[in-house]
C-alpha cells in the first residue's frame, strides 16, 4: 500500500490478547486498525465513523449480541464489506452467516498471508458488488419498462398458485376489460377465474393444465368465461408451470380475449362457404395468375365455359387460351396498371373484354374484372379476377336484345346485388341488394342512392370516380362503404356500366358485392402478421423457421447474429441445421439423428422443449434450450424454433458442485492436520522435558504439556460429537484429570476422587475451565504433597440450575499463612484468575484440611 491511502479496518474481537495480535498483523500489512470488543460498540462506531472501509467481525462476542447480529444491524444502515473471523468451522456457525451479506469467512488459525489475501479479496468483491448494483439499477429500469409494457398489453398477464381456485398473485389491469372485474377482486380472493368458467369447459381446463404440468410443458387452452355483464367471452390462454425441486409452485401465463376473432372466424367460415358455393356453382370463372400471366387457380366453371377440365387448363400457355389481340390487350393493360400503381387505389378493379379459345376451337367472349393480389409490402404479386362468358350476350347484341323477361330473370337470380339508377335515383333493385342493405324494395325505388352511403363525402366520391372510369373505359368500379338500414356499415365493391353506351342519360346498371368479410379478414391478417413480426424481431432468444421436407432454415431474427455468430440472415439460411451442432450430443447420439427425433416429436405433439448443445459459426460449442413449435399458415406447415443460450447457467451449476467438493475435502484435511499439529506440539514438549535437566525449565514444559493435552482432548471430543457447539462435561473432565495426573512420576501414590455431573457445556466455556483445572491440579501435584508418601485429591464439578461450581480439594500441607491470592504473581494463578474473569465467575482459595479452590460461574 506504499504511496496509497491506507484502508481502515474495524476489528471486532472480545478476546483482548487475540485482538492485539491481530491488530499488529493487520498494521504490518499497511492497514489502519480500530478495535472494539463487543457487537454493540461496533454498531455505535460504524454509525459515527465514516472512514471505516471494512469490518473484520468475530462471531462469538461474549454476553452481548453476537457477531452475526451486529453484522445485520450494521449492514441494514451501511453498505460496507464485512468479513467474519472465527475459530469455528462447524456447520451451524457457518450457517448463521449465510443469510448475511458477507465477503468472506476467515478461520483465526489461518496464516497471516491468508488473512491478508482474504481481506484483499473482500475489497475486490465489494467493488465488484458496487458495480453489480449499478448494473442491477439498469436492470430495474428495464424491469420497470417491462411492467409498463405488461400493464399496457391488450391481454391479461398473470401469476397464480397451483391450487383449486388458481389463487392470483399478479394480474395486469387488462383483466378488467376482459372479465368486467377489477384486478383487486381477484388478488383479494373475492372472486376467482374458476367462478367464471363455463360449466361445459371447467373440467377440461383443469385436466389439460394438470396434464401439461405433469410433463413440464406449456399449456394452451381455449374456453369461455362469463363477463360481469353476463356475456360469455371466448378466452385463449397460454401458460407454463414454475417448478421448485420438481414440484409445481406457481403458474404464469397470458390470457387473450378472442371473442371477436371467434365471431370473425365464424363469419369467415360462413362467408367462405358462400364463396365456395358461389365459385363452384356459378357460371363465371374465378381465377388467379402470377404477374407473368401463368394461371395459378381456376374455378370449376372453367370447364363449363371453355370446355377444358381445370387441371388441363392450368397447364395451357396463355397463347392457347387467348386470341393474339386479347393477349396484347391484357399485357398492355397490365403494363399500364403496374406503371401507375403507386398513385392509384390499391384495391381497384380493371374490367376487360377478352376473347378465349374454347376446346372445340370456337372463340368465346369473356368479360373480366381484374385486381392485383398484393404481398405484405402492398406490392402487386399476382392477379385475381372474375370472368363471365358474354359470348351469347354479344351475339344477342349483334342480332337482337334478349327479352326483358330474360333480363329480369337474371336480375332476380343473381347472387350479387344489382340495381338500375338514372341521375343517381334508384329505379330498380334485385332481391340480393335488398338482402344486403336490409331495406325493402319499396323503400329504395325512386329514392336517391345517397340513402345507401354513410355520408355525403363518400356519395360524392363514388359518383365522381365511377363516372370518370365510365367516361374512360365504358365501365366504372370502386370500393366503397354502404350504410345498412340498421346503421351498420359494410364494404361494397360497386361496378357500374351504362344501359346504353351511346345514351348514358338512359341510366346505369350497377352490381354490388358485399366484401366486408374479406376486408375484415385482410385487416385481421395484417394485424396478426405485425404482432408476430414485432415479437420475432425483438426477442433476445434466437428464433428461426424450418420447413419440410429437408428442415432447412428459412428465416431468423436479429438474435441469431450474436448467438450463432453469423453476419446476416442470408448467411444463416445458407447453413444446414447440422452445421450449427457438434457431431455428437452429450448422450453420445449423433446430432442429426437426435434432431430428427426432436422434430418428429414437435410435429406430432405440436411443440417440444428440450436441452441441446449447439455450435457457433466460429466453432465454439454452447448449451441451449430449444422450443420447437408446429405452425400452420396459409396451408403451409413449418416449425418455429426458439433457442436460448444457457452457458452462464450451466457454468454456475458446475462451479457450485466444484466448490462444494473442495470445501468437503478441505474440512477433512483441516481436521486431520489440527489433530496432528496438536499431537506434534505435545510430543515436542515431552521430548524437550525429557532432554533438559533444569528443573524450572522442566516444570514449565510440563505445564505446557498439560495445557496442550487439555486442548487436544477438547478437540478430540468435538470431533466425536455431532455438534461442535456443546460437549459432555463428564466425558471431557474424566479423561482430562487422568491425563494431567499421569504426567507426574509419583502419581501412583495419589488417590483421586471425582464427582462430575453429566451435562452439556458450550466449547467457549469448556476450554477455559479445562485450563483452570489443569493449572490447579498441576499446582497440587507439584507442591501439596512434598515430604509425604501419599495424598488425596477430590474434584467436584456440579451444576445447580444456572450455576456451575468447580471445587478442587487436596489434603496436603495447604497454603502458607501469609498467602494472599490477590497479591500472588505466579503465572498459573494469574491465568486462573484471568480465565475466571472471562467466564464472568468468582475464584476463591482457602485452607481446609489442605487447600481448597472454588470456581463459581453462571451459564
Amino acid at each position: 500500500m506504499t504511496g496509497q491511502q491506507k484502508n481502515t479496518i474495524l476489528l471486532v474481537e472480545d478476546e483482548t490478547i487475540i485482538a492485539m495480535q491481530e491488530k499488529m498483523v493487520l498494521e504490518d500489512f499497511g492497514y489502519n486498525v480500530i478495535t472494539v470488543n463487543s457487537g454493540e460498540s461496533s454498531i455505535e462506531l460504524v454509525d459515527t465513523n465514516p472512514d471505516i472501509d471494512l469490518i473484520l467481525m468475530d462471531i462469538n462476542l461474549g454476553s452481548g449480541i453476537d457477531g452475526t447480529q451486529a453484522a445485520e444491524k450494521i449492514l441494514s444502515k451501511h453498505d460496507l464489506p464485512l468479513v467474519f473471523l472465527s475459530c469455528y468451522v462447524d456447520r451451524e456457525t457457518v450457517e448463521k452467516t449465510e443469510g448475511i451479506t458477507s465477503y468472506g469467512y476467515i478461520v483465526k488459525d489461518s496464516a497471516d498471508t491468508v488473512l491478508n489475501a482474504s481481506i484483499k479479496m473482500a475489497f475486490r468483491l465489494f467493488e465488484a458488488r458496487v458495480r453489480a448494483k449499478e448494473r442491477e439499477k439498469a436492470l430495474q429500469d428495464s424491469e420497470e419498462k417491462f411492467r409498463l409494457l405488461a400493464e399496457n398489453v391488450p391481454g391479461v398477464i398473470y401469476l397464480c398458485n397451483n391450487d383449486e381456485k388458481w389463487t392470483m398473485l399478479y394480474l395486469n389491469e387488462a383483466v378488467e376489460e376482459i372479465t368486467g372485474y377489477h384486478r383487486d377482486e381477484f388478488l383479494q380472493d373475492r372472486i376467482s377465474f374458476v367462478d367464471l368458467y363455463h360449466p361445459d369447459d371447467s373440467a377440461a381446463i383443469f385436466k389439460e393444465v394438470q396434464a401439461a404440468l405433469a410433463k413440464q410443458e406449456q399449456f394452451r387452452l381455449i374456453y369461455r368465461i362469463k363477463h360481469r355483464n353476463g356475456e360469455w367471452r371466448w378466452i385463449e390462454e397460454t401458460g407454463v408451470g414454475i417448478y421448485q425441486n420438481g414440484e409445481v409452485e406457481l403458474l404464469e401465463g397470458y390470457l387473450n380475449d378472442i371473442t371477436e376473432r371467434k365471431r370473425m372466424i365464424e363469419k369467415l367460415q360462413e362467408s367462405e362457404a358462400k364463396y365456395r358455393f358461389l365459385a363452384e356453382s356459378m357460371n363465371d370463372i374465378i381465377w388467379t395468375t402470377d404477374l407473368k400471366m401463368n394461371i395459378t387457380y381456376m374455378s370449376p366453371s372453367f370447364e363449363k365455359v371453355l370446355g377444358f377440365v381445370v387441371d388441363e387448363g392450368m397447364t395451357l400457355p396463355i397463347k392457347k387460351l387467348l386470341t393474339p389481340g386479347s393477349i396484347r390487350l391484357a399485357k398492355t393493360t397490365l403494363v399500364n396498371e403496374m406503371r401507375g400503381d403507386e398513385k392509384r387505389d390499391p384495391g381497384r378493379f380493371v374490367f376487360l373484354e377478352l376473347e378465349f379459345y374454347h376446346k372445340n376451337g370456337s372463340v368465346r367472349n369473356l368479360e373480366s374484372s381484374l385486381s392485383f393480389i398484393r404481398n405484405e409490402n402492398g406490392k402487386p404479386a399476382g392477379i385475381y379476377g372474375l370472368s363471365r362468358d358474354i359470348t351469347e350476350r354479344k351475339r344477342a347484341e349483334e342480332t337482337a336484345k334478349s327479352s326483358e323477361e330474360q333480363i329480369r330473370s337474371i336480375f332476380r337470380a343473381a347472387p350479387i346485388g344489382i340495381g338500375i339508377v338514372r341521375d343517381r335515383i334508384l329505379q330498380d333493385v334485385n332481391p340480393r341488394l335488398c338482402e344486403m342493405t336490409g331495406y325493402q324494395k319499396e323503400e329504395l325505388i325512386g329514392v336517391s342512392a345517397r340513402i345507401l352511403y354513410p355520408n355525403q363525402e363518400e356519395f360524392d366520391f363514388v359518383g365522381k370516380e365511377k363516372y370518370r372510369q365510365i367516361a374512360e373505359k365504358g365501365t366504372g368500379s370502386v370500393d366503397t362503404l354502404w350504410r345498412k338500414k340498421d346503421g351498420s356499415i359494410i364494404n361494397v365493391l360497386l361496378s357500374s356500366t351504362p344501359i346504353d353506351v351511346n345514351h348514358p342519360e338512359r341510366g346505369m346498371t350497377f352490381t354490388a358485392l358485399d366484401i366486408t368479410c374479406r376486408k375484415q379478414a385482410e385487416q385481421a391478417l395484417r394485424e396478426s402478421e405485425e404482432r408476430y413480426r414485432l415479437m420475432f424481431e425483438s426477442s433476445r432468444d434466437a428464433m428461426m423457421t424450418l420447413e419440410p421436407p429437408l428442415w432447412e432454415f428459412t428465416s431468423g431474427n436479429p438474435a441469431i447474429y450474436d448467438i450463432f455468430k453469423v453476419k446476416d440472415v442470408a448467411e444463416f439460411t445458407s447453413l444446414k441445421p447440422w452445421e450449427l451442432s457438434p457431431k455428437y450430443q452429450p448422450d453420445g447420439r449423433l446430432s442429426i439423428d437426435k434432431a430428427r427425433e426432436m422434430i418428429d416429436k414437435a410435429m406430432s405433439e405440436g411443440h417440444h422443449f428440450f436441452e441441446w448443445v449447439h455450435k457457433r459459426l466460429n466453432g465454439e460449442e454452447f448449451p441451449a434450450t430449444v422450443l420447437l413449435t408446429r405452425v400452420e399458415m396459409a396451408g403451409n406447415v413449418f416449425l418455429l424454433a426458439t433457442v436460448r443460450d444457457i452457458t452462464d447457467r450451466k457454468r454456475a451449476e458446475e462451479e457450485i458442485k466444484r466448490q462444494l467438493a473442495e470445501k468437503e475435502a478441505l474440512l477433512k484435511e483441516v481436521h486431520h492436520r489440527i489433530k496432528n499439529n496438536i499431537a506434534s506440539i505435545g510430543s515436542l514438549l515431552y521430548l524437550h522435558a525429557k532432554a533438559i535437566t533444569n528443573p524450572d525449565a522442566k516444570t514449565i514444559l510440563q505445564d505446557a504439556i498439560g495445557r496442550v493435552n487439555s486442548m487436544r482432548m477438547l478437540y478430540d471430543k468435538l470431533l466425536l460429537t455431532t455438534s461442535y457447539q456443546h460437549v459432555s462435561v463428564k466425558n471431557y473432565f474424566d479423561d482430562l484429570i487422568d491425563t494431567i495426573v499421569n504426567i507426574f512420576p509419583d502419581k501412583a501414590n495419589i488417590t483421586l476422587e471425582k464427582r462430575i455431573d453429566d451435562f452439556q457445556l458450550d466449547v467457549k466455556r469448556l476450554f477455559p475451565i479445562g485450563v483452570i483445572l489443569n493449572e490447579l491440579l498441576t499446582n497440587i501435584m507439584k507442591y501439596a504433597f512434598i515430604g509425604r508418601d501419599e495424598g488425596l485429591i477430590r474434584i467436584t464439578l456440579a451444576k445447580n440450575g444456572k450455576n456451575v461450581r468447580l471445587t478442587v480439594q487436596d489434603n496436603g500441607r495447604g497454603m502458607p499463612e501469609n498467602f494472599d491470592i490477590d497479591k500472588s504473581k505466579g503465572f498459573g494463578l494469574m491465568l486462573v484468575k484471568m480465565l475466571t474473569q472471562q467466564l464472568e465467575g468468582k475464584f476463591t482459595m482457602e485452607n481446609l484440611n489442605g487447600a481448597r479452590s472454588i470456581i463459581d460461574f453462571d451459564i
